[in-house]
């Protein structure tokens, strides 16, 4: 069992990474789309999705709960289907923490020290921190970018990675998120789709 959660978990993380590549910033948040802009300033969310992977001929499915506290604080939960277990990734500023339902548990200084301790890999840090939201990350190269009408990304390449918003929602009155976001690597047989059925915002109060 704890190695099916591990490949899960280690699966969605690749479709957290990006390359590594030289970075070209993002342009500043008055240019961008005035919904992008928006979003650019959210850091702190709960989301709740379906995420699909296909590597080589291996077909993976499992839901996850997302809780970002802060830009550099947050809880990846990996629910296996037909409770067959879950996996939990806890990221701070400086640490990261694995944790599994058998009471396995790891930590290092970074996500990618992690990984490379537990998995053998050595992998970038996440992106997915900006493509959840229907942002581009300012770590890596951008190309072929297409927008749907209201201005919201719909297309673009970022490093390896071929990224498409098909679809976004309205949350609260402020913000359009995508409900969709689907991540095709351009070098290796590998793709993860996220179907996402939830997302709850914190409450923002208004100054006296």
């Amino acid at each position: 069992m704890r190695k099916q959660v591990v490949m899960c978990v280690a699966l969605a993380l690749l479709g957290l990474t990006g390359c590594a590549h030289q970075s070209q910033n993002l342009p500043e948040v008055a240019h961008l789309p005035a919904n992008q802009a928006v979003v650019t300033e959210l850091n702190a969310w709960t989301l709740q999705a379906k995420l699909g992977l296909v590597a080589d001929q291996e077909r993976l499915s499992m839901q996850v709960l997302w809780q970002q506290e802060t830009k550099d604080t947050y809880q990846l939960t990996f629910i296996a289907p037909l409770g067959q277990g879950q996996a939990q990734l806890t990221a701070g500023p400086a640490w990261v923490r694995w944790q599994d339902s058998q009471g396995y548990r790891a930590q290092a200084t970074s996500a990618q020290a992690l990984l490379k301790q537990e998995l053998g890999w050595d992998l970038p840090l996440p992106a997915l921190h900006w493509w959840i939201r229907g942002l581009l990350t300012p770590n890596l190269p951008q190309a072929h970018l297409t927008y749907h009408p209201q201005g919201d990304l719909k297309q673009a390449q970022q490093g390896d990675w071929l990224l498409e918003w098909p679809t976004y929602t309205q949350v609260n009155a402020e913000y359009r998120l995508p409900r969709k976001v689907r991540l095709t690597h351009q070098q290796r047989p590998l793709s993860a789709t996220w179907v996402i059925y939830g997302w709850t915002l914190p409450k923002v109060t208004s100054s006296p």
